[in-house]
């Protein structure tokens, strides 16, 4: 495993983060999950070098899973949390969610989404009054139209940048958010790298949150259908799995730092682990890159992959 840090925090990150959205449940649109199951879960992404878990107010029971079987992992895993609102709000949720998680702090807290109506300057001054106020050991941004993402980091000691990346939702690299990372020198952790197995792992669940996201809309299916055969030859060629192919494209994309992988299967997780390791060819990385002009015409970049609008 690979590590990078938070310059302003001194935290040393896995490349691969363990999204823990999945663990939220009915609550937040997919399967229940088991506590013991999630104990062997954790124990194997350790070995493996995953340090980081990512969750959020907004997943369910994702945080309550998670504080019924962290303590025993606590000192080997860096907690990143999120939340939304202006300063009373964001204070109060991550308060809820240390209560939720049995913690006095979390490592990483983020803004999950700006809130239009809010000054953005509250927003992030209230982010970064709670790290001085020892609530989390570093501070993030998620979500970040162009402007306001500019305007963070320039102004304020931002520590890290999330976005949604993956070979058919593009808009880091296509509304050049990548320049602007690498720009300010701060680490993206792309979200979303495999289209929540969609094209890999398309009979792994029954969730219902799957049904939301765009890329099982119908105007999307020609696309599907020509992205699967893709996957499939390249995955041939690779003596990979579709997903490790996936996974390979946004972790070889220029000012990619790491990516959030979120599953409960332990062969999954493995596999998402290798694809650090898989190089694509140049032409192979363009001809999945291709992909993101055939889905942009398609796609309202004012709402998520799931298509919400944020506040």
């Amino acid at each position: 495993m690979q590590y990078f840090t938070l310059k302003h925090a001194k935290l040393n990150v896995s490349k691969i983060i363990l999204g823990a959205w999945q663990w939220g449940g009915k609550k937040a649109g997919w399967d229940t999950v088991k506590t013991a199951d999630l104990e062997s879960f954790i124990d194997t992404a350790i070995h493996k070098g995953i340090n980081t878990i990512d969750t959020a107010k907004v997943y369910g029971d994702s945080e309550i899973i998670l504080g019924q079987i962290l303590k025993p992992y606590r000192d080997k895993l860096i907690i990143a949390t999120k939340g939304m609102g202006g300063p009373d709000k964001l204070k109060n949720i991550l308060e809820n969610s240390l209560r939720r998680m049995h913690l006095d702090h979390v490592d990483i807290y983020y803004i999950h989404y700006p809130v239009s109506s809010i000054p953005l300057e509250s927003q992030i001054e209230s982010l970064v009054a709670l790290k001085r106020q020892g609530k989390t050991r570093a501070i993030g941004i998620s979500n970040f139209p162009r402007e306001k993402l500019e305007f963070a980091l320039k102004n304020y000691p931002i520590d890290i940048v999330q976005d949604g990346l993956n070979v058919l939702w593009q808009k880091p690299l296509q509304q050049n958010l990548l320049d602007i990372y690498l720009k300010y020198d701060v680490p993206f952790i792309a979200y979303s790298p495999i289209i929540q197995g969609i094209f890999s792992h398309p009979r792994s669940t029954n969730a219902h949150i799957l049904e939301k996201n765009i890329f099982n809309s119908e105007k999307f299916s020609q696309i599907r259908e020509d992205l699967s055969a893709e996957l499939a030859a390249l995955a041939k060629k690779y003596n990979a799995t579709p997903a490790q192919v996936l996974l390979a494209w946004v972790l070889h994309t220029k000012g990619v730092t790491g990516a959030i992988v979120g599953t409960t299967n332990k062969q999954h997780l493995i596999e998402a682990v290798s694809a650090r390791s898989l190089h694509l060819r140049a032409g192979d990385y363009s001809r999945l890159t291709k992909f993101g002009s055939l889905t942009a015409p398609l796609i309202d970049f004012t709402k998520n992959m799931w298509d919400w609008t944020p506040p």
